[in-house]
């Protein structure tokens, strides 16, 4: 087992294990577990969020699989077989200022951490002042005690490679310093590669108008069998798309009760509203394995096993039927607490697990049913949320709402759109299958409306024209002569803006023998048509 004996030499080692990283093309970070009495280095990892696959693309692995958080998890699955010390006779040395996920593992288990070069951008000390404002009080008094960050350079060398210590007298090597090569190494060759790498992982999938739906597939397919291997009843459970309800409700309680020890469950929606995955926290591996991570983990591990399948069937058919999961939803039985170390790592790995921006729809990516359990607010939670490092703010943009309702007529639908060419024509529907012939095709969700009358919200009448149909307000002004009222009332729509809504466009086109083509749409420049205006508003799509 290698020995070290001070900072510099400990940067060298994880500066070799981020070097393996880059050559992966993952994120240029390593990292090290390292015992203070003795200076022996028990464990080295890098970060693996990406890997290469049998066809030599590089695949999102696990979002969570940096190289700090991997640490913490096999210092749980080896502590007793290999009688290690505590965590708070350890020192975790990292190149690169620790994310918020592996913050919050690390405060969660109680390990001290060295790191060498900061990371501005997601790094839990991003600002480099070392007051950790970005954490709730009560985290920021833990993280200044177990947190520390090596002196660097000496005099006469660039000052940019620089610094004094700053940090915790319990971080190993605290007395030495580490050469300004070491702090460039581990700085430079994180940055080299960190956009091009996120990009690749945040775009790992298809869109969901090219995807199909796996509940679909035989119930032997590979993927079926695969997700049922850690949740039984994986793609047998359906709500409306982004909508849970009383039905996923019962799950997560049942799935939670099920798990000795747990105090929450999460499950994850596809963009079709499947239930892929449905878990609890399992405290009997470790502290941090928390609901969350075990659903995130799980979903993007076996993906990535279905997409490095030796049959060239099963992965096409990964790539068909399963994508990233920013475009699916991950539904909470409770949301997190605010003041605790865990919730940090959940939020930070809701972060890692994007990756970049968050489809901005509505109902969110991230919902939950109850409020925290130990009686904060979720303005508490929020106010986490909004202090996170720039990454999750501006990029990750980590947002939760609540479950609108568990009546499900009482919630907002997807209103579907259908297109057909020559001439150009478009139909809405509340109908994902209500195909109106043979030469239309679903282009997905256009927007979400409401199935019932509800506050501030008014009707929206139907027109027919032999098999295309129309959508307006007006019930005694016609598109056309053609056109008939079906006095059928399709949806409801806002008639003027309110909180988390969005305007719907309204454009016309005069096609020959007179015939009024209409259509409505998000996107205020639609080429080839005449924008009327605003039209309604609805809830963003």
């Amino acid at each position: 087992m290698t020995e070290v004996k001070n900072a510099d030499e400990a940067a060298s080692i994880v500066l070799e294990q981020a070097m393996l990283a880059a050559d992966q093309g993952t994120f240029s970070v390593g990292g090290a577990i390292i015992c203070n009495a003795t200076g022996k280095v028990i464990k080295v990892m890098h970060n693996n969020v990406l890997k290469p696959l049998k066809n030599g693309k590089t695949f999102t692995y696990d979002p969570t699989a940096h190289g700090e958080r991997q640490l913490v998890y096999w210092y749980y699955e080896n502590k007793d077989k290999d009688k290690l010390p505590e965590p708070s006779e350890l020192t975790i040395v990292t190149t690169l200022d620790p994310c918020v996920m592996c913050t919050g593992a690390l405060l969660a288990a109680g390990f001290n951490v060295g790191v060498v070069a900061i990371d501005d951008f997601a790094g839990i000390n991003y600002d480099s002042k070392f007051t950790f404002d970005d954490l709730p009080e009560k985290l920021c008094q833990v993280a200044k005690s177990k947190f520390g960050y090596y002196a660097c350079g000496k005099d006469g060398e660039p000052s940019t490679y620089r610094r004094n210590y700053m940090g915790s007298d319990t971080v190993v090597f605290k007395n030495t310093e580490v050469s300004a090569e070491r702090l460039m190494g581990c700085d430079a060759i994180f940055k080299a590669s960190v956009e091009t790498v996120r990009k690749n992982s945040s775009n790992s999938g298809l869109d969901p108008g090219k995807l199909s739906d796996p509940a679909k597939l035989p119930d032997d397919s590979p993927i079926k069998k695969k997700y049922q291997e850690i949740y039984s009843d994986a793609f047998k459970v359906k709500v409306p798309p982004r909508l849970p309800n009383t039905q996923l409700l019962n799950v997560l309680q049942r799935v939670k009760n099920a798990k000795s020890g747990a105090k929450n469950a999460v499950a994850l929606l596809d963009t079709f509203g499947n239930v892929v995955l449905c878990l609890a926290d399992s405290f009997d591996e470790s502290p941090v394995h928390t609901a969350f991570m075990n659903v995130t983990q799980f979903y993007a591990t076996t993906r990535f096993e279905l997409m490095n399948n030796e049959d060239k069937k099963i992965q096409e058919d990964a790539e068909q039927y399963l994508t990233h999961p920013k475009y699916g939803t991950f539904v909470f039985l409770y949301a997190p607490n605010p003041s605790d170390a865990t919730t940090l790592m959940t939020l930070g790995a809701y972060g890692s697990t994007m990756e970049g921006p968050i489809p901005q729809v509505f109902p969110a990516n991230f919902q939950y049913y109850y409020p925290p359990q130990d009686g904060s607010s979720i303005e508490e939670l929020r106010s986490v949320m909004m202090k996170l490092p720039p990454f999750y703010t501006s990029t990750a943009q980590i947002s939760a709402m609540e479950v609108g309702s568990t009546n499900s007529e009482s919630m907002p639908i997807p209103i579907y759109l259908y297109k057909a060419e020559n001439p150009p024509r478009y139909h809405y529907t509340t109908n994902p299958t209500d195909t109106p012939g043979q030469d239309w095709t679903k282009a997905g969700i256009a927007f979400f409306a409401f199935q019932q009358h509800t506050v501030g919200a008014t009707a929206v009448h139907q027109f027919s024209a032999g098999s295309p149909q129309r959508y307006g307000f007006d019930t005694s002004s016609l598109p056309a002569p053609a056109w008939t009222n079906d006095n059928k009332d399709a949806f409801y729509v806002l008639t003027s803006a309110s909180n988390n809504s969005v305007p719907v466009y309204q454009y016309h086109q005069i096609l020959p023998g007179g015939l009024w083509n209409m259509f409505y749409s998000l996107d205020p420049n639609v080429k080839g048509w005449i924008n009327d205006g605003i039209t309604f508003h609805v809830l963003g799509g």
